[in-house]
Parts: structure tokens; C-alpha cells; sequence
């Protein structure tokens, strides 16, 4: 597992080198719960505090890139700076100044391969896993939803193959 508290010190000097005005972050913490989002950034209500979750299978080094989870934590912090709750311009100018140092804040929720997420050791750490019947692509889930209970009423969009419960 990688140390998340050095890594998001190691992202704030990025940012202050950068002059990436992110505001006040009082911790970082793994949430078992986070199940589609790579991380999230939660502010409170009281004192206007931010702190950032990362999902448990980011932080497993023998599933994620150090590159991978430095842009997961980036994105997270550039959305603690003021105007940047959303994904708009001035998130992106500021995650444009990370592309140089190798991190890619804005695909950091997009893609897998990206991140240097090994995709296969992710989908097989979930606790429910459904494939496709067509091309074999491997989807997993870490709560009971309606894609797994159902997984044959839903259709691969690459391939327009139907799914079925393997796990």
C-alpha cells in the first residue's frame, strides 16, 4: 500500500510550485466504501475544511502506477481551489500545468489505462463481477445494484454483447 500521507504532501509542493491555489486539505484517508469514483474531495460544513478519500484499490501499489494515484490525489486537490468544484475551464488550466511532471488530472476518472490501473487485478479485487457473453470484458461492482442482479437486460456498448454473473 502506498503512504497517501507523503504522496499528498509530495502533490502539494507540485501544486505550490505550480502557484495552484488549493485551500486548506486536513487529511487523506481510504474510503472501502467508494465504488466508481477513483477518489472524491468532501468539504465541511463547518469550518470550510476540505479532505480527500482515495478508493482502497487505487492505493494497492501492485495495482496502481505511483503516476496513477499522484493524478487521482492532484485532481482532488485542484478541486479544494475556489471555482474549481466542477470540471470546467479553470479546473483544466489548472490541471494543465501538471501535464509537464507526467499527471494527468483531467483523465483521472476516465480511464484505467491512463492511470496505469491494472485492470484485470481492480475488477477481480471487487466482491461481484458479471462478463460480457460476446468479447469477454470483465465488469465489477463492490455493492449489490441492478447491473448485477440483472447483468442480462444490459448490453456492452462496445460491442453490443449481453452480460452474465460470474462472481
Amino acid at each position: 500500500m502506498y503512504d497517501i500521507k507523503s504522496l499528498l504532501l509530495k502533490a502539494l509542493v507540485v501544486c505550490d510550485t505550480e502557484g495552484i491555489p488549493y485551500r486548506k486539505i486536513t487529511g487523506i484517508s481510504v474510503n472501502k466504501r467508494l465504488s466508481k469514483a477513483w477518489g472524491r474531495c468532501v468539504q465541511d460544513g463547518i469550518t470550510g475544511d476540505f479532505s480527500i478519500e482515495l478508493r482502497e484499490v487505487v492505493t494497492d501499489e501492485n495495482i496502481t502506477a505511483e503516476k496513477g494515484i499522484m493524478s487521482i490525489i492532484l485532481h482532488e486537490v485542484i478541486h479544494t481551489c475556489e471555482g474549481c468544484w466542477n470540471h470546467g475551464v479553470k479546473f483544466n488550466s489548472y490541471g494543465d500545468r501538471l501535464l509537464k511532471y507526467g499527471y494527468d488530472t483531467q483523465n483521472a476518472t476516465k480511464s484505467m489505462e491512463k492511470l496505469g490501473v491494472d485492470r484485470e487485478k481492480c475488477v477481480n479485487s471487487m466482491r461481484y463481477i458479471c462478463r460480457c457473453k460476446k468479447c469477454g470484458l470483465i465488469e465489477g461492482r463492490q455493492r449489490m445494484c441492478k447491473f448485477i442482479n440483472e447483468p442480462q437486460n444490459f448490453t456492452h456498448k462496445g460491442c453490443g454483447g449481453t452480460f452474465e454473473r460470474i462472481k
